[in-house]
């Protein structure tokens, strides 16, 4: 099941958009997305669920009237109001037994709408529709309205004034057609923090992070809101050790789980002018840039793509990153930087080239056109590439000793190349040699292009 990770929204937007200023929000909200498939009612039960105090009898007795489904719905009562969205969240969603209670609830409302409409006509069966999971659901239910144009609106919804005074947020989006409209809900900051944090704290047990670490990190948290609703990859480099942070990304699963408790780790993310990337541009050791370049790569599609996919899905992600380099280099000449930066982002920045371009060459090869030199082609495509970027400083060098000072200068950028092209060469000499055992960018990519 693919579906976004939560998300903070701005919803000023909404309200600059509507004239009624009764439906005015807090600024801030999570948005969660849930199934397509009867999402309307995924997103009004999920919503509900966050009000712990609420009256679950008589809610399941005004949405499932048969005594056995009410009863089958008060037995998962406890798994639909524990939901965690920031934490494994699928886990409700595949569960088969509450999928069916949330079609049987979809298929009732409707049927109620339709019975009322032929009542009286000046029904509409949208706005009905919500009035009743109102009453049904004993609450009050704002909806934050985008349709096909991006047009923006906020409505209310209250059936009964005396039901509750409980408010629901959900979002209904129409994006492909006018017609079909996708809903997801909200949750506010307090109620969303404190189960982001019970999630940051199990994903960091599972990580195996020592309990100190896990305790500062936390108190990071509860001291900075900026760590919680900004950028945690930033603030975690500023408070933590470098080590730990190595030792987090170089887990995907583990950075996949911060990031669907909706913490940011993007190294490119930009908040106050800084990113990560750029923050790593100044440590004195360039483990943690690489690691974060990395991530970057092997991340650019959270659908489950990476490197070890087609190579058009390498070349994505390449280019990517090179289009965040190229800003972090627009960057730099504005500002006064040190030439370790200057030097750490001018060795990365290349390297990626080398990566791009042979990658860019490669996919362009096809078996049919090479036939049996298939293979040879590409280590003919990738020594090429190795010759022309070996030397990447000033031009119209010719001396052994300036090309030696040149080569020493730029180990770091010579190291990488040096395992680009020496691994590509071992892997496709063996490239039967299974499974692939090295969690790294240059095997995985080298491995790629030489099957």
């Amino acid at each position: 099941m693919d579906l976004p990770t939560p998300q903070l929204i701005d919803s000023t937007s909404w309200c600059r958009s509507s004239s009624d200023a009764a439906s005015a929000t807090s600024s801030e909200i999570w948005e969660i997305s849930v199934p397509e498939e009867c999402s309307f009612v995924w997103s009004i039960i999920l919503a509900r669920a966050a009000y712990l105090t609420a009256d679950w009898k008589r809610i399941s007795k005004n949405l499932l009237r048969k005594d056995e489904e009410n009863e089958e719905f008060c037995l998962k009562i406890n798994e639909i109001v524990s939901f965690n969205p920031f934490k494994n969240r699928h886990t409700l969603f595949l569960d088969e037994s509450i999928t069916q209670l949330i079609r049987k609830i979809d298929e009732k409302l409707n049927i109620h709408v339709k019975n009322v409409m032929q009542k009286d006509e000046t029904f509409t069966e949208d706005s009905h529709l919500k009035e009743a999971a109102s009453a049904q659901l004993l609450c009050s239910i704002k909806v934050l309205r985008t349709d096909f144009q991006n047009n923006k609106t906020i409505t209310n919804h209250l059936l009964d004034r005396q039901s509750s005074d409980a408010t629901i947020l959900i979002f209904e989006k129409y994006t492909n057609s006018p017609n079909e409209a996708r809903f997801s809900f909200g949750m506010d900051l307090r109620r969303a923090n404190s189960l982001r944090k019970m999630s940051l704290e199990s994903i960091l047990r599972e990580a195996k992070l020592y309990v100190k670490d896990i305790d500062g990190i936390i108190k990071q948290v509860t001291k900075q809101e900026r760590f919680f609703n900004g950028n945690f990859l930033l603030t975690l480099i500023e408070s933590q050790p470098i080590e730990l942070i190595e030792g987090l990304y170089k887990s995907p699963y583990i950075v996949w789980k911060l990031a669907d408790a909706g913490f940011n780790t993007n190294p490119f993310y930009t908040q106050g002018g800084n990113s990560a990337f750029f923050y790593c541009l100044g440590l004195e050791s360039s483990r943690l840039l690489y690691v974060l370049y990395n991530y970057a790569i092997n991340n650019y599609h959270r659908s489950g793509k990476s490197m070890r996919n087609s190579n058009s899905d390498v070349l994505k992600a390449l280019k990517n990153v090179d289009d965040k380099l190229n800003g972090h280099c627009k960057i730099i000449e504005k500002r006064q930087c040190s030439d370790h930066e200057r030097k750490a982002l001018f060795e990365i920045f290349h390297f990626n080239k080398l990566q791009k371009n042979v990658i860019e060459e490669i996919s362009t090869m096809t078996d049919n056109d090479l036939k049996s030199n298939f293979k040879m082609a590409k280590i003919e495509c990738v020594l090429k590439n190795y010759v022309e970027h070996f030397y990447i400083g000033k031009e119209n060098r010719k001396k052994i000793s300036e090309l030696l000072e040149e080569y020493l200068r730029f180990n770091k950028y010579h190291e990488n190349v040096d395992n680009f092209t020496g691994l590509w060469y071992l892997i496709i000499s063996y490239v039967s040699i299974q499974p692939i055992r090295r969690n790294s960018w240059t095997y995985y990519l080298i491995y790629l292009i030489a099957s």
